[in-house]
């Protein structure tokens, strides 16, 4: 039997992809180009019109200030040139005199739909959310990314978020054209973010999976290499799951890699899609989650709960995944914010248990002196004696200063509280990312990744 062409041939039809960057943007350059050339697919934007002062832009009538240009980036020995949209401005350059705050954070906001459903109406050379015209196939997103899901650009995050996957998730939004999700971004498909991502997943039109990261992803350089790599396995049969385990295992590491997929989808390969013949997502499909951890045959997504609670407050607030977002929920030098532990139910504390509540910049391993006596000052505390301070995280690799507040339960309290003055972050390198909590309850130490965050403004 002969081989399956994986170039589209004139008589199926077209297939897009679109390549969306707030970062370099040498890498999805690199994958456009591949894309294009290895499997004869279209790039979503080339339906808009080009804009007559500079043919090297094309023009989205209904956003007219979002950067949507053809590039050309070298790497490697070789050359790539293709379209991409840049909400954050070429190479995620952020505002110019041509390109305001105030536009990045339209483009930005706009973003967090047309990821869902990337729409082009080559009549009107506009893009959408709504399924007009055109949709992509394949999404391609390059950025900075959090274990949470969140994704940014180099301009930083106090203007803008290219995705907020938990405030999509809570708002009930969902995939509705797209197969499949590349995601070229640090952290973003670990195992916190796998409730919402199976939620944004199973819509009446499903996103059939996503490729990505659990671990560190490389920069652009490196993530051009993986990509060479990815789309020469699928040229060679292999399907997106083995093509992406192999890519991700030669050029970065055996651990990074990890695919979330529905049952019926884990077998795609491109010329089945090419040929229309990609098998049909049954109704209730389980999702499968497949890294270096699970079983060849993958392990469904099952939502776990955190072990027990963890969380800021500002105001009386409760600082959420959901809300973390908002700006009164953001702190900064001057606040008065508080720390919360407690059992899960109506559990109580066991007296004089010993807690240890550290804070966490970013994630564990983060390379950022994290000096907590600097940051924020103990003014109180309930159901706890006086803390003490120590560094705890061994995971940093910068890491010496007091990082953590070790306590004992004082009675058997239903849970303690920890009250803090915020003083100076000036020392943190990159500024509105999420302070994290990591406590030990006096049995086990858990990183609070979604509910235990909190934005430093």
């Amino acid at each position: 039997m002969a081989e399956k062409s994986v170039k589209l041939r004139k008589d199926q039809p077209v297939r897009r992809y679109v390549g969306i960057d707030v970062t370099k943007a040498l890498d999805t350059v690199a994958f456009g180009h591949m894309w294009n050339a290895v499997f004869g697919w279209s790039n979503l934007v080339w339906d808009l019109d080009k804009d007559p002062a500079d043919n090297q832009r094309r023009v989205d009538k209904a956003h007219p200030k979002l950067p949507i240009k053809r590039l050309v980036r070298s790497h490697g020995g070789s050359t790539f040139a293709d379209t991409c949209i840049m909400p954050e401005n070429v190479d995620g350059s952020g505002p110019d005199a041509g390109f305001t705050s105030s536009d990045m954070d339209a483009s930005d906001t706009f973003m967090h739909t047309f990821i869902l459903r990337p729409s082009a109406d080559g009549t009107a050379s506009q893009l959408n959310d709504a399924g007009t015209g055109n949709v992509a196939d394949l999404v391609y997103l390059s950025s900075h990314g959090l274990h949470n899901g969140e994704m940014f650009g180099d301009a930083g995050l106090l203007v803008s978020w290219l995705f907020q996957l938990t405030v999509t998730a809570s708002q009930g939004g969902q995939f509705a054209g797209p197969g499949w999700l590349v995601l070229s971004n640090c952290g973003t498909l670990d195992t916190p973010t796998h409730e919402d991502w199976t939620k944004v997943m199973s819509g009446p039109t499903p996103l059939r999976g996503i490729v990505g990261f659990r671990e560190v992803c490389p920069l652009e350089g490196g993530s051009a290499e993986f990509a060479a790599v990815f789309i020469n396995r699928l040229a060679l049969g292999a399907s997106m799951l083995n093509a992406w385990k192999s890519a991700v295992t030669s050029k970065v590491s055996a651990t990074a890699w990890i695919v979330l997929c529905h049952d019926d989808a884990k077998d795609d390969t491109i010329a089945d899609w090419n040929a229309g013949a990609l098998k049909a997502i049954s109704a209730g499909s389980k999702i499968l989650r497949f890294d270096s951890t699970t079983p060849a045959s993958g392990a469904a997504v099952v939502p776990t709960p955190d072990p027990f609670e963890a969380f800021w407050s500002k105001g009386g607030t409760r600082i959420t995944a959901i809300n973390m977002f908002d700006l009164a929920n953001q702190i900064a030098a001057g606040d008065t914010v508080t720390i919360t532990v407690k059992p899960q139910g109506a559990a109580t504390f066991t007296a004089g248990a010993a807690i240890a509540i550290a804070v966490v910049y970013i994630r564990v391993d983060f390379p950022q002196k994290v000096d907590i006596t600097k940051m924020f000052q103990v003014t109180g505390q309930t159901g706890m004696t006086a803390p003490t301070t120590a560094h705890t995280n061994t995971a940093n690799p910068s890491g010496s200063d007091p990082d953590t507040w070790k306590t004992t339960v004082d009675g058997t309290p239903a849970e303690i509280v920890l009250t803090l003055k915020c003083l100076d972050f000036s020392m943190l390198k990159e500024r509105g990312v999420p302070l994290r909590l990591q406590v030990n309850n006096g049995t086990t130490t858990f990183l609070f990744v979604r509910n235990g965050s909190v934005l430093e403004r």
